[in-house]
C-alpha cells in the first residue's frame, strides 16, 4: 500500500532513507566499508542519496525509494518514468567500476533473476544471451529487451555490441 499523499509520505520516505543511512554508518564503524557520503555533490549527485565506498574501492551509488507510488512492485516502465534508469546509465557510463543500487522495500519481480544470472555467468556475452535470455522464457526476453531499450543499449550481439554485463552487475 502506498504512503498517504502529501507531507506524511515525504516524512515516511525520509525515515526509510534515514534508517538506511544509519545502517551504512554502522557498517562503516564495523570497518566493513571505507566511507559513506550522504547526499554527494558534483558528478555523483544526480539521483543519488548515498555514495558508499567499499574495501575494494568500488563506489556504490545508492538511491533510496521507500515505495513505488501505489504499486506493489517495480517495473522497467516505472523505473524509466521516475528517471532511475537514466541516472543509472549516466553514472555507469561515466565510470564502469561504479555500481548503482536502488534501495527499496518494494520488490521487483522479474529483474533480480536476470541480474543474478548475469552476475553468475562467465564473461561471454553470446552465451549469456543465448542460454540465459533466449532459451529461458518470453517474460525474461521481454524484461531484458525493455531494460536495454530504455537507456538505449544495443542488444545486437552479432557485431560484438551487446547490452553490457556491467549494467546488470551494477544495477538494482
Amino acid at each position: 500500500m502506498a504512503f498517504e499523499p502529501g507531507g506524511m509520505a515525504d516524512k515516511l520516505g525520509n525515515r526509510y532513507e534515514g534508517r538506511w543511512v544509519a545502517r551504512q554508518l554502522l557498517r562503516l564503524l564495523n570497518e566493513e566499508i571505507e566511507s559513506v557520503i550522504v547526499e554527494p555533490v558534483g558528478p555523483d549527485e544526480r539521483g543519488v542519496d548515498l555514495l558508499v565506498v567499499g574495501k575494494d574501492n568500488v563506489h556504490q551509488l545508492q538511491q533510496c525509494k521507500a515505495r513505488c507510488g501505489s504499486r506493489d512492485s517495480w517495473s522497467i516502465a516505472v523505473l524509466k518514468n521516475k528517471g532511475i534508469l537514466d541516472h543509472m546509465r549516466e553514472h555507469l557510463a561515466r565510470d564502469s567500476r561504479q555500481e548503482f543500487v536502488l534501495v527499496t522495500a518494494v520488490p521487483f519481480k522479474t529483474f533480480p533473476d536476470l541480474c543474478n544470472s548475469a552476475r553468475n555467468s562467465p564473461d561471454n556475452a553470446r552465451d549469456f544471451f543465448q542460454y540465459q535470455i533466449q532459451d529461458v522464457s518470453e517474460e525474461r526476453r521481454k524484461t531484458f529487451r525493455e531494460f536495454c531499450d530504455t537507456p538505449g543499449l544495443d542488444i545486437d550481439i552479432r557485431g560484438n555490441t551487446f547490452c553490457e554485463t556491467n549494467y546488470f552487475i551494477s544495477s538494482i
